[in-house]
């Protein structure tokens, strides 16, 4: 967000949300109070520079949150989205992922793939097997196909809260 604000700005006004991975990506464990508020507050203050005024959801990076971290997140009232497939992290294979994801995926979970990386191709690859799969079936997918907004965290938690599928999710 520091390096390139112009990134932030044009996922604000294409209608997508922003949420705070952190500053620096560190894992946030065994690390004082001090730390998490700046890796924090940091990201958050980047965001509102986007442009960006709704919720900022948190996502720890690799999952990990231990001690300061939820103290700080719980005190500031702050969701915290998880997922619970990573189908990318026990393969390469596009096939496999695909396998991986249809095996583990139930309705409300949150698939993570590493499609950002030029080595994970493999991952990209595997999204419309994922899609067709699990459409096939019956698990709902939010892919914003065919619809006039984008497909947002607060909307898939807004699901969640009113009861059409449970999503992985710690905080508040």
């Amino acid at each position: 967000m520091t390096e390139q604000p112009e990134l932030g700005h044009a996922i604000v006004e294409s209608g997508h949300e922003l949420g705070n991975h952190t500053e620096t990506h560190r894992r946030m464990v065994f690390v004082g109070g001090d730390t998490v508020a700046q890796e924090i507050e940091s990201t958050d203050t980047a965001i509102r520079a986007a442009g960006y005024d709704g919720e900022i959801t948190f996502r720890p990076p690799y999952g990990k949150k231990l001690l300061a971290l939820p103290r700080y997140l719980d005190s500031h009232d702050r969701t915290t989205v998880m997922w619970d497939v990573e189908p990318d992290s026990a393969s390469s294979d596009t096939d496999e992922i695909v396998r991986i994801a249809l095996d583990e995926t139930r309705p409300g979970s949150m698939i993570l793939l590493h499609v950002m990386y030029p080595s994970r191709a493999s991952s990209l690859e595997a999204i419309p097997g994922i899609v067709d799969g699990l459409r096939a079936a019956g698990i709902p997918v939010r892919d914003g196909v065919g619809t006039t907004r984008p497909v947002t965290t607060r909307r898939c938690l807004s699901d969640t809260e009113s009861g059409n599928h449970p999503a992985p999710r710690y905080g508040r």
